[in-house]
């Protein structure tokens, strides 16, 4: 799981710099927070359909938020059930999908 973890982090460090996060310390996810000009404005929900006809999956921050539409900008990654070249090719997936929308 620890290998995962940083394959993850290495891949989004590398692809999708602009995005900030930390890796965890423990369980099984990795929290990201997208700029603005990243995702040009839209909300991780709003990216979920186009990310997931990609073929990548993520939590986004609103639903896991109490607040409701706080944390638009944040999505929830799990490491738990892909390969490191399953998380690396989501990763290169979601940054040709931000190159998208440029």
């Amino acid at each position: 799981l620890a290998a995962r973890c940083r394959a993850l982090c290495e891949a989004l460090r590398v692809h999708v710099p602009e995005a900030t996060f930390a890796a965890p310390a423990g369980g099984y996810f990795v929290w990201a927070v997208l700029p603005p000009s990243l995702s040009r404005g839209a909300s991780t929900s709003d990216l979920l359909p186009r990310a997931a006809a990609a073929g990548v999956r993520f939590c986004p921050g609103a639903l896991c938020s109490v607040h409701g539409r706080s944390m638009h900008n944040a999505l929830r990654f799990s490491f738990a059930f892909y390969t490191e070249q399953e998380l690396l090719e989501g990763v290169l997936r979601l940054r040709d999908l931000f190159a998208s929308l440029q």
